[in-house]
């Protein structure tokens, strides 16, 4: 992970800017479905702190984490928000957020670690508390560029995520990247929700 943290770090500009403007509707429109009007919300892995910010414009509260440094202080500056620099390894909140959004991020976890990783999600959502998780489709772990990938497919994600006995799966859907020149990526999104 440090290498990918070096390579967000020496392109913490080019990267925030790249990913600034980038339409999320779809996924928000999904994910607010189930989330709580008015709740407390988890952003980790928040880069530039767009969608924290389209949060914060919703009225909802807003914990935001990144573990680039140099993110972190964009984000800072972009959302109002003190960003946490810490990874999803270190989080440390139990029954603390009615919704975790895990957008782009988990796929720099390496799959040996995801189970507690996993395993911290889960315990830093409330009962009924929603987590939306954005991967790249595809087998496998590959390092590219100095970041470090690893790729799902929807059965391997959803069965990580479904080995806690309280989390049910309430939405799945794909789409190709947004960015110019990234159209042959495919994108998996799911939605799961802590049952009581």
């Amino acid at each position: 992970m440090n290498s990918t943290i070096d390579y967000y770090q020496n392109k913490a500009q080019e990267y925030a800017a790249e990913t600034q403007n980038l339409s999320m509707h779809e996924a928000y429109k999904k994910f607010f479905r189930y989330v709580c009007a008015d709740g407390k919300l988890l952003d980790i892995g928040c880069g530039s702190g767009r969608d924290s910010v389209y949060f914060i414009k919703q009225g909802y509260e807003v914990v935001a984490t990144e573990p680039t440094p140099a993110l972190c202080d964009i984000a800072s500056a972009n959302t109002g928000l003190n960003v946490l620099n810490t990874t999803f390894q270190t989080l440390n909140f139990n029954d603390e957020f009615d919704g975790i959004w895990c957008c782009a991020s988990l796929l720099h976890v390496p799959r040996v670690e995801l189970p507690p990783v996993i395993n911290n999600l889960v315990q830093s959502l409330k009962q009924n508390g929603v987590l939306y998780i954005s991967v790249k489709k595809g087998n496998g772990e590959q390092d590219i560029a100095g970041r470090h990938f690893t790729f799902f497919t929807e059965h391997n994600l959803v069965d990580a995520v479904l080995r806690h006995s309280n989390m049910s799966l309430v939405d799945t859907w794909q789409n190709s990247d947004y960015r110019s020149g990234e159209s042959n990526t495919c994108w998996l999104n799911f939605i799961f929700l802590k049952d009581n």
